[in-house]
């Protein structure tokens, strides 16, 4: 392996090891990619210093925001492990290691359009690192796995829609059953931790509707193939617009307390959470802490899924 395989799979072993994440900075440095570097040191200095309350430091650290909202506007790509599987066809469904951490969930009160759920701001931690998806779940991988296409806005690369909650965990659990892992949606804070990357802004590409409009698709008629719009700091595409995406939570409204790997349970019939947007919504509707409950049987052309492959040790490196 190269120096960077083996550190992509030093870190795929051990997330938290910020040594390892150091090491690959450097490594991309001397190899001729400083600004890819450059911007791992700074997802890794927003991922440890999640907390911009007031009262606390904050100039610096929305410097760094910046600077890194920045370089992804510029065509800089992230550097991050990831995991990959081959479904028939074959299709690749590639999925990205999120470390544990902590950030800051909610909105801002200065926020634009911003919704009386999205609020109090609170301080979460996700104890346990996990893979998302790169991408929104495509119609070419549902038919790879399920023999079907459930969407009403046709194409392989676009996002799979018309499915309910029920449904996406039953892919969740034919896709577990063939790769000997435990896949599931993810709960609506790690959505939430993994779309912003670190950042405070309104979307994780920076505040207004140009920020928006550089990270994914809005005020359209329909979906779009997903990857053509700029990641976020790791390394996922469309996490703003597009198709809103199915979470584990049932939907409810946030208390003032600080949490550590929380989920939100309730009867049966409890709405759940969606996240992120969709194609026909307003750039405001697909911020990060946006959020908004479907009933989870509805079948609708804007929602759709992304997956979570549980973090274990002996998984290995794309």
């Amino acid at each position: 392996m190269t120096p960077r395989e083996q550190l992509l799979a030093a870190l795929v072993v051990a997330p938290d090891d910020a040594t390892a994440w150091l090491a690959l900075a450097d490594c991309l440095e001397e190899e001729g990619e400083p600004e890819r570097g450059e911007l791992l040191r700074l997802q890794l200095a927003l991922h440890r210093t999640p907390d911009d309350r007031p009262g606390r430091p904050r100039t610096r650290r929305r410097q760094l925001e910046r600077r890194a909202q920045e370089l992804l506007a510029a065509g800089v790509r992230p550097c991050v492990p990831t995991l990959t599987f081959e479904l028939p066809g074959p299709v690749p469904l590639e999925l990205a290691l999120i470390p544990a951490g902590s950030f800051m969930m909610g909105a801002k009160g200065r926020e634009s359009g911003r919704f009386i759920d999205e609020k109090p701001r609170r301080l979460v931690t996700l104890t346990r690192p996990f893979y998302l998806g790169v991408y929104p779940l495509t119609q070419a991988q549902w038919f790879a796995l399920t023999r079907r296409r459930p969407a009403r806005f046709r194409g392989k690369a676009r996002p799979v829609e018309q499915v309910c909650a029920d449904d996406c965990e039953g892919y969740c659990r034919a896709l577990g059953q063939r790769v000997g892992r435990v896949v599931r949606l993810p709960t609506e804070a790690e959505w939430e931790c993994a779309c912003r990357a670190g950042t405070t802004t309104e979307f994780a590409s920076g505040d207004g509707e140009e920020a928006m409009g550089r990270a994914g698709w809005c005020d359209l008629d329909r979906t779009r193939a997903v990857g053509l719009k700029q990641p976020n700091g790791w390394g996922l595409y469309d996490m703003h617009g597009n198709v809103w995406e199915w979470c584990l939570d049932a939907y409810d409204l946030y208390q003032g307390e600080d949490l550590v790997d929380p989920l939100a349970t309730g009867p049966d019939h409890a709405l759940r959470v969606a996240r992120g947007g969709s194609y026909s919504n307003p750039p405001q509707v697909c911020r990060s802490a946006c959020r908004i409950g479907f009933a989870g049987g509805g079948r609708n052309d804007f929602i759709g899924c992304r997956l979570v492959v549980e973090w274990q040790p002996a998984s290995g490196a794309a």
